[in-house]
């Protein structure tokens, strides 16, 4: 072979080995790019951001400026709010720490509670009772219906007549399509159950005074036909209350007149109708007490109780023994009041709170009957948190009882003040408080008071902490509130005062000498109750209240007649100092997630205090589970 065909063909190999390698090299490749695509994705362990996660969300913190004390002389005050104490009485470091909650979802987010099983009722509970009705764990809607309540507005005594109690899709009487029943059905469901307690004093009920009333999704109810024997002639009340899941919902009262059989001509059927509803997501209390009054009028007053708590045991338990005021009540408890305001200036630090012990025992031997203390003692003592007292009468000092007991030793153990030991809430008996408030506005009330330095102080908490706007405090400015509304808290730093002879005299005092009257809450000055405001009178004997023409006369009453979701103020003269910090602890506990009956009680810790007694003062008409939501 010539070397040039020697060399071309050298040439034609090596092109050939290097087309060969290329190809196979692309090959390869493409072999590694499809396995690659085949293969599982990998997870990285490593979190993308470092430190630690909230899975909630906090509430803001409230900081309040500095405020300077003020150091001048300041002029004596009026026998209401008192000016600062001196500074033996001055707020101690305490021990006292709350239990942390964990902050609440804001109020868009509003879980359902946990499926769980129904809880039987155990003759004796657990210490820490944790009752929810099954039915608060199925999803549910609320519907609207108009309860309807009918008997003859004439009676003969001793001859049997009946109550008719039903439930209607449609108002019985135009005027009555405001009287709602809202009330929370299971999807799916065909009809839901609504407990209804009767009670008539002076009436003998024929069978059970407790019965089941069966509402169907789609029509009127069958009707509940209660029948009752007349005792004595005279105008009668009979009042009918509405449970549902063993949570008081509302209540109605029906009114006839006894007569003798010749005068029942012209009997006629009259119906009645009142506000009656429920929030699908709320829970009871562990103790309802209600209290009814067997014989109004007069200044003997007689008070029948019924407890109940199914948790216990109790479903709506009849304590048979009477409570009877003898001579004067308002007399008596003016008489109490007046001692509470003053004793921290009579007593030494050693005896006040050995008095104000003394004074607790003594109104539980009085006020509780025999067999309510047996109850109290076997059934109730350690075994709930929350309690409320739906209830018509104003003179019980409930807060400030102090239950006690013979061990089996002989010797006598006293517990705690109720208001002390449960969050402790009144109701008037009527339309039922709410189970959530929602507060988008407020407003405080707060007159520039020389002699209350903390006035101004909590003016400014309220303002910068939670925004409310300052009202003018004059009688024009707060009456034209009152009648345009639209806020859902109403706050008031001020004096203010009871009369036991003109209780609807009873005043909050504002600027240039002008008073707000309690009966000023009337006609269209009721009309912000249209935003269900929840109300806080932070001055003296503003939570007292005496029975007036058509009812009881106070604050706390007008206020919830009118709609109000609720009401705090003090029965007695309180300290400005300590009325300042109970405010302050009150509303932070609210926004820290508490319930209305949790922050009062955990307010009234944190004043408590052994040189003065405005920690016992305060009352609250709220449902002690009701959450607050600051939108």
């Amino acid at each position: 072979m010539d070397p040039v065909s020697f060399l071309f063909l050298v040439f034609i190999t090596c092109l050939g080995f290097v087309i060969l390698s290329a190809v196979i090299g692309l090959i390869i490749v493409r072999l590694k790019r499809k396995s690659a695509s085949m293969a599982p994705p990998t997870r990285s362990t490593q979190r993308p951001w470092s430190g630690s996660a909230r899975d909630k969300i906090e509430p803001p913190s409230q900081s309040i400026p500095a405020h300077p004390e003020s150091t001048q002389q300041l002029p004596p005050a009026p026998a209401h709010r008192k000016p600062v104490a001196p500074p033996s009485a001055s707020i101690p470091p305490t021990d006292y720490q709350p239990s942390p909650i964990p902050s609440k979802p804001p109020p868009s987010y509003q879980p359902m509670p946990p499926q769980a099983a129904p809880m039987p009722y155990p003759q004796q509970a657990a210490p820490t009772p944790v009752y929810r009705p099954e039915a608060f764990s199925q999803p549910s809607r609320t519907i609207t219906r108009y309860p309807d309540v009918a008997m003859r507005d004439k009676v003969v005594l001793k001859q049997r007549c009946t109550l008719r109690v039903a439930v209607t899709l449609q108002p019985v009487k135009e005027e009555f399509e405001q009287s709602k029943l809202l009330f929370s059905m299971p999807y799916g469901a065909e009809n839901v159950a609504v407990d209804v307690l009767l009670t008539a004093e002076d009436f003998e009920i024929i069978g059970d005074e407790f019965r089941q009333l069966i509402i169907p999704a789609g029509k009127d109810s069958d009707p509940l036909i209660f029948e009752m024997v007349p005792q004595t002639v005279g105008n009668k009340k009979v009042k009918v209350e509405f449970f549902q899941n063993h949570k008081y919902i509302g209540g109605i009262t029906a009114t006839t007149r006894v007569v003798m059989s010749d005068e029942a001509s012209g009997a006629m059927q009259t119906s009645t109708q009142g506000i009656v509803e429920v929030d699908k997501r709320s829970v009871p209390p562990d103790l309802t007490i209600l209290i009814t009054e067997a014989e109004p009028g007069g200044n003997q007053r007689r008070y029948k109780f019924k407890l109940h708590s199914p948790q216990n045991g109790l479903y709506f338990y009849p304590i048979v023994e009477e409570l009877a005021f003898t001579g004067s009540p308002s007399q008596w408890v003016e008489g109490l009041y007046t001692e509470l305001s003053t004793l921290a200036e009579k007593e030494s630090s050693y005896n006040l709170p050995e008095t104000l012990s003394t004074i607790g025992s003594d109104l539980y031997e009085k006020l509780f009957p025999r067999e309510l203390k047996e109850v109290w003692r076997k059934r109730i003592s350690g075994r709930v948190s929350s309690i409320m007292i739906i209830s018509d009468e104003p003179w019980i000092p409930w807060e400030i009882i102090k239950p006690s007991y013979e061990t089996e030793t002989g010797s006598v153990e006293e517990e705690n003040f109720l208001c002390e030991e449960y969050q402790l809430t009144r109701w008037i008996a009527g339309p039922p408080p709410p189970s959530r408030l929602m507060i988008n506005k407020g407003a405080t009330i707060a007159p520039l008071v020389t002699n209350l330095p903390n006035v101004q102080r909590e003016v400014e908490f309220l303002e910068l902490g939670f925004g409310l706007i300052n009202i003018r405090p004059r009688l024009d400015g707060v009456r034209e509130l009152l009648r345009q509304g639209g806020v859902q808290l109403i706050h008031f730093a001020c004096h203010g005062s009871f009369d036991p002879e003109e209780h609807e005299q009873s005043v909050i005092y504002l600027e240039e000498n002008e008073r707000l009257r309690s009966r000023d809450i009337a006609g269209a000055r009721k009309n912000f109750g249209r935003d269900r405001p929840f109300i806080f009178i932070n001055a003296c004997q503003t939570a007292r209240a005496e029975f007036s023409l058509v009812g009881i006369g106070s604050w706390a009453d007008k206020f919830i007649r009118a709609q109000a979701s609720g009401f705090l103020g003090s029965s007695w003269e309180v300290n400005d100092e300590f009325a300042f910090e109970f405010t302050k602890s009150f509303y932070r506990a609210l926004i820290q997630g508490r319930t209305i009956g949790e922050a009062v009680k955990e307010a009234r810790l944190r004043i408590k205090n052994e040189n003065d007694t405005t920690w016992l003062a305060y009352s609250v008409y709220a449902d002690p589970l009701a959450e607050v939501y600051f939108i």
